[in-house]
């Protein structure tokens, strides 16, 4: 009964994953990229922030772990479980392999603070 399980997810508290950002990540630093690639819940992909990119007049976060289908819009996060950045896209596999970028949290923030003032 979809009534029953929403019942039982208000009562489960989860924890949060506190917005740290970009700007305090470097080169060569360890993230983990969280979601569902394929439908695979519970997924984690590690890697390291490989650069920084300024495309399309957005801030991105470059990395080189997998960002596939399912967890695209999943969080990049560092060792200490703080969000830099949202993930967004890979480069195609048939183009190059191990190139991934995520939508920086300061991006994120100033783009929805536009939407809702």
């Amino acid at each position: 009964n979809p009534l029953d399980a929403q019942s039982r997810a208000s009562q489960m508290s989860f924890p949060a994953l506190s917005l740290h950002g970009c700007r305090s990540s470097s080169r060569g630093e360890d993230i983990f990229v969280l979601g569902a690639p394929f439908g695979l819940t519970g997924s984690v992909s590690k890697g390291i922030v490989s650069g920084f990119r300024r495309l399309g007049g957005i801030d991105l976060i470059q990395v080189d772990a997998a960002i596939n289908s399912g967890n695209s819009g999943g969080p990049i996060v560092d060792d200490q479980g703080r969000v830099l950045a949202i993930a967004s896209q890979t480069i195609r596999k048939d183009i190059g392999e191990g190139i991934g970028f995520g939508i920086c949290v300061e991006e994120v923030r100033t783009r929805f603070s536009e939407l809702m003032p």
